[in-house]
């Protein structure tokens, strides 16, 4: 049975998506948000948002959508909505990607991975693709029916979980693992978003560690 905690977060990604797009007085469509952070820069601004101090105390939710995956140790939900003109993007702790209307919420379709993950994850969308990552591989849906485009394993004894949200830029998928001790090597990937084809691979530990694995 899911904690408190847990049952209060899966309508954390509905209430944050409700504010964030119903503001005051509706959604633009040229107002979205489809990387991680927003942007390259990662700012987190949403600097073109109608929402501003004088008028956040009157935001309403518009629509709540319930997440119903089993919960991993982290809970249900631990990433960044994203979304296009038309549709919220969300990616839950069992690695599955749900589209959501953006005016009402409602469930458009949904690709159940089942594969848990310990987070944080989430999803990038550019253009007709969603992207994202289970804590093995990166993968590519069409934006339109949630069909998997392509799919790409990434781990090894080496490299052994991919550990963050992907990043679309140039036509290019970014997206990285993490090596724990005593082989871990982790990597930066560059994976062509048309196929995800690897175009360049960069080591980021040049040395193993040695001794027991640390971290998460």
């Amino acid at each position: 049975m899911a904690s408190r905690p847990a049952r209060i977060v899966k309508h954390l990604a509905a209430v944050l998506a409700a504010a964030a797009l119903g503001g005051c007085g509706g959604a633009r469509d040229e107002s979205t948000w489809r990387l991680p952070n927003n942007d390259l820069a990662g700012t987190r601004a949403a600097v073109r948002s109608d929402i501003d101090a004088r008028n956040v105390a009157r935001l309403t939710v518009r629509w709540r959508y319930r997440l119903s995956a089993a919960p991993t140790f982290s809970g249900i939900f631990a990433s960044t909505p994203v979304t296009d003109g038309s549709s919220v993007f969300l990616q839950d702790l069992q690695s599955n990607v749900h589209a959501l209307d953006r005016s009402t919420g409602k469930l458009r379709w949904v690709h159940g991975y089942r594969a848990a993950n310990g987070g944080p994850n989430g999803l990038a969308v550019d253009g007709a693709r969603v992207f994202g990552a289970t804590d093995s591989d990166a993968f590519a849906l069409s934006a339109a029916t949630g069909r998997e485009l392509w799919r790409r394993h990434l781990t090894s004894a080496s490299e052994q979980f991919v550990n963050v949200a992907p990043v679309v830029w140039n036509d290019l998928v970014f997206v990285s693992t993490v090596g724990y001790a005593p082989r871990g090597r982790g990597a930066i990937y560059a994976l062509v978003a048309a196929t995800g084809k690897v175009r360049w691979k960069f080591v980021t530990i040049e040395r193993p560690p040695e001794g027991t694995r640390t971290g998460c």
